[in-house]
This record gives structure tokens, sequence and C-alpha cells, in this order.
């Protein structure tokens, strides 16, 4: 019975060296989108406010 606890603890113990990784992994890559997405959201916002010039300049 002590050998079966045994290793269920080892199968608990490289579980959750498994889940911190994957969550270290995820937290990488999710910072890592966060400057594109910045990046992104500025370009697209300037982009909208020259169109918005150009069109009332041209309609008055």
């Amino acid at each position: 019975m002590l050998r079966a606890q045994a290793a269920q603890f080892y199968r608990r113990d490289e579980r959750r060296c498994l889940y911190l990784l994957s969550f270290v992994v995820h937290q990488y890559y999710e910072l890592g989108d966060a400057p594109v997405d910045t990046l992104l959201h500025t370009v697209t916002s300037a982009a909208n406010q020259c169109r918005e010039q150009v069109k009332e300049t041209l309609y008055q």
C-alpha cells in the first residue's frame, strides 16, 4: 500500500511541475503579445484620425 501511495505522490508532483511550467509559458506569451496589441491599436487609431481629418477637409 505504501508503494502505491508513493507512486501517486510522485505523479502529482510531476503534474504540479507541468501545470506550473504551462502557466509560466502561457504568461510569457501573453505578455509578449501585449506590446504588439498596443502598437496595432495605436496605429489603427492614428490611421482613423487621419481619415476623419481628410474627410472633414474635403467636405468643407
